[in-house]
């Protein structure tokens, strides 16, 4: 079954890449934001929903072409992004220390290595659970799936539990989508791979919440992060299904393409834009103190700059010279 254009899904996701952007413009150390980051991580989440849904609608989870074109798109995407903020942090890195080359190469050596590593761990987190996903589809549910949830949940518990229950509701709406379920083959549900991943979430979240025992506000977070985690479920699932008027008619497609580049492209302006306000801006708005409007301006800005570039790099990427530019989104 081929993605359904649904333009309502992708005004969602571009509200939700600004969301992100302010967030990485320091709003959340505004005086009164710190609620703020909580918004960052719903945005995130419904991210990771709608990539769950669409692994099912276009049949990456059933087709085997569609999965080799969809891992190695997102592996190009990694170390294309991977480069491009390798050569950004090396313009913005403090050469004070003598050992600051040292210092440089152990940091890069993490975010190579790890998949929690700063600004691109969505990628990174979305290509390891569907490369997880795509290798346990064809297994049936035995003692050694069981094993596999406890090793998951344990060893990898942090952003890639986002990352697993994302997908994983994704992929449960798409199952209890009627039209869905039908045209990928009876649905995702009969699938073994599918259903692990379920599982996997379930039990990753469940993990979760039993490792706050102990912790002074263990029952306030479950809460907090239940009620986070129901809300992005519910913005997900109302776009999926919602219909805007007249739709067809508008093509969403760039505005598509713009949330995917500036969710990944932004972080690059932060450094440089934050800089040239301290010294434009210091008279009136200090930068030290990063109040609400020296946040505000700061998203303004680099969200500009991000649609710049994004722009930038679509119309390049319609010219035969500069294809590959499509890896980046």
């Amino acid at each position: 079954m081929e993605r359904r254009e649904n333009g309502l899904v992708d005004i969602v996701k571009f509200i939700c890449a600004i969301v992100v952007v302010a967030g990485h413009c320091y709003l959340s150390d505004a005086d009164g934001m710190s609620w703020y980051m909580d918004l960052v991580k719903l945005a995130v989440q419904i991210f990771f929903i709608f990539s769950g849904y669409f692994l099912v609608v276009a049949g990456t989870l059933t087709k085997e072409e569609r999965a080799t074109s969809y891992v190695h798109h997102l592996l190009w995407m990694t170390v294309l992004w991977m480069a491009f903020y390798f050569l950004v942090n090396l313009a913005v890195t403090d050469r004070a220390s003598e050992i600051w080359v040292y210092d440089f190469i152990t940091l890069w050596t993490q975010f190579f290595t790890s998949f929690d590593s700063g600004h691109l761990w969505y990628l990174q987190n979305l290509f390891l659970v569907v490369v997880i996903l795509l290798g346990l589809k064809k297994t049936r549910f035995s003692w050694k799936e069981v094993l596999f949830w406890l090793v998951f949940g344990s060893v990898f518990y942090g952003r890639i539990t986002r990352a697993v229950f994302g997908i994983a509701v994704g992929i449960f709406l798409a199952t209890a989508d009627g039209d869905t379920a039908s045209a990928s083959g009876g649905g995702i549900a009969r699938n073994a791979g599918g259903r692990l991943l379920i599982g996997m979430g379930a039990f990753a979240i469940a993990g979760g919440a039993v490792g706050l025992i102990g912790h002074n506000a263990a029952v306030e977070q479950i809460m907090h992060n239940y009620v986070g985690n129901l809300l992005s479920v519910m913005i997900a699932w109302c776009a999926l299904r919602g219909r805007l008027p007249g739709e067809g008619k508008v093509n969403f497609v760039v505005l598509r393409k713009q949330s995917t580049l500036v969710y990944l492209i932004h972080s690059a302006f932060v450094p440089f834009v934050a800089k040239l306000m301290s010294s434009v801006l210091a008279p009136w708005i200090p930068a030290a103190e990063k109040s609400l409007a020296w946040c505000l301006i700061l998203a303004a800005v680099v969200l500009g700059c991000s649609l710049i570039a994004g722009s930038v790099i679509i119309v390049l990427a319609k010219r035969e010279r500069f294809r590959w530019l499509k890896k980046l989104y």
